[in-house]
């Protein structure tokens, strides 16, 4: 009976001595909780990262009442400054005086006025007889109708530096973005057959008074005479009385 009993306790203590340490416990259990947390935080995170936009799209953020998105944003209207108008401008302006139906309509008689304004000042200067900017100094520079600003066009036309093809480029510019304006404005301002026919002949006439205008004060009538001396150019000089003659020796 006592051996059996000895055995058991060897058994025993034999068996306790396999089992790991307390402090070996408390690393086992510290790692276990790590690697728990880490694999949940990865399982499970995944789902809560939202997904791109290009995936999902815009979405409505909170506070706002449309979804994101690029918009354009709404050209100012510049008025027109002083005016030059002529009797034919005029006219052509006053066809255009009802409500526009069109929301382009507005912008298109803004332009429309500018460029009739701006011509009727280049008109003014040239026939002015001071030779001066003055109508087109202040004249806005407008990319749809303009090739460079007119006031620098008039100057050129008072220096006679103006070729014939940087005339007519301008002039064409002018002409295309004057009809196209005109033919919107027509339909946002609903004329009819007859009116349209009627403004687009006036345009026609106001656009030929004033290329008349510039081809009779802009251009070089006559060729320059390159071999002209000016008062401050070089010249040989020599005085008309002598002082000694010349012998033939230094």
């Amino acid at each position: 009976m006592f051996g059996s009993g000895s055995m058991f306790a060897s058994a025993a203590s034999a068996a306790s001595g396999n089992l790991p340490s307390p402090s070996s416990l408390a690393i086992i259990l510290l790692v276990a909780i790590l690697s728990y947390f880490i694999a949940t935080t990865f399982f499970y995170g995944s789902h809560t990262v939202p997904l791109p936009s290009y995936k999902s799209g815009f979405q409505v953020q909170e506070g706002f009442s449309e979804a994101e998105a690029f918009t354009i944003p709404e050209p100012t209207l510049i008025p027109p400054p002083e005016s030059c108008v002529n009797l034919l401008g005029q006219t052509i302006l006053f066809s255009f005086t009802s409500p526009s139906t069109t929301e382009e309509g507005k912008r298109d008689l803004v332009e429309l006025r500018h460029m009739i304004n701006k011509l009727s000042c280049f008109q003014k200067d040239l026939t002015s007889g001071e030779f001066t900017v003055s109508a087109t100094l202040k004249q806005p520079f407008i990319t749809t109708h303009d090739v460079e600003p007119i006031s620098e066009t008039t100057g050129r036309c008072f220096a006679k530096t103006l070729s014939p093809r940087d005339l007519d480029i301008q002039m064409d510019k002018w002409t295309e973005r004057g009809n196209f304006l005109i033919r919107r404005l027509c339909t946002s301002y609903s004329l009819t057959n007859a009116e349209v026919v009627d403004v687009e002949k006036k345009f026609q006439a106001f656009i030929r008074e004033i290329y008349d205008t510039t081809r009779n004060n802009c251009l070089q009538k006559e060729p320059l005479d390159v071999s002209a001396r000016g008062p401050r150019d070089p010249a040989p000089f020599s005085t008309q009385q002598k002082t000694e003659d010349y012998t033939g020796y230094y």
